[in-house]
C-alpha cells in the first residue's frame, strides 16, 4: 500500500472545493457593478496638453460625489498615460491611483 503525498490525488469527500467559474463569474459581475456606478472620463481624442486640464475639472466635479473614478487614456504610444499618470500622483485630492490597460482607476484622499 503506498501513501499519498500532500497535495496529490483527489481531495477527501468532506472537502468542498471553490466552483472557479462561478467564483470567476462572481467577480466579473461585481467589476460591471463597479464600472457601471463609477464616474469615468475618457481622453481619447484630446492632446495630451489638453489632459491635465480636462482630469482635473473632472476630479474636482467628481469628488464631492464619489469615492473613486476611472480615467481612459488609450494605449498608443503612452504619451497621455505618462502626463495624466504624472498629474494624478501630484494632485493633493488623489490617494492612491491604479493602473490598468488603457486606463486607470483613482482613489480620492477623502
Amino acid at each position: 500500500m503506498s501513501r499519498r503525498r500532500r497535495g496529490e490525488g483527489s481531495p477527501p469527500k468532506d472537502v468542498q472545493l471553490p466552483d472557479t467559474k462561478s467564483a470567476e463569474a462572481n467577480i466579473d459581475a461585481l467589476r460591471l457593478e463597479l464600472a457601471r456606478e463609477m464616474p469615468g472620463i475618457d481622453l481619447h481624442g484630446l492632446y495630451p496638453e489638453e489632459a491635465e486640464s480636462r482630469v482635473d475639472i473632472f476630479l474636482v466635479d467628481s469628488y464631492a460625489d464619489a469615492d473613486m473614478v476611472k480615467i481612459v487614456y488609450g494605449v498608443g504610444e503612452g504619451k497621455m498615460k505618462k502626463i495624466v499618470l504624472r498629474y494624478l500622483r501630484n494632485h493633493p485630492m488623489v490617494k492612491t491611483v491604479a493602473e490598468k490597460q488603457g486606463g486607470c482607476v483613482v482613489l480620492f484622499d477623502k
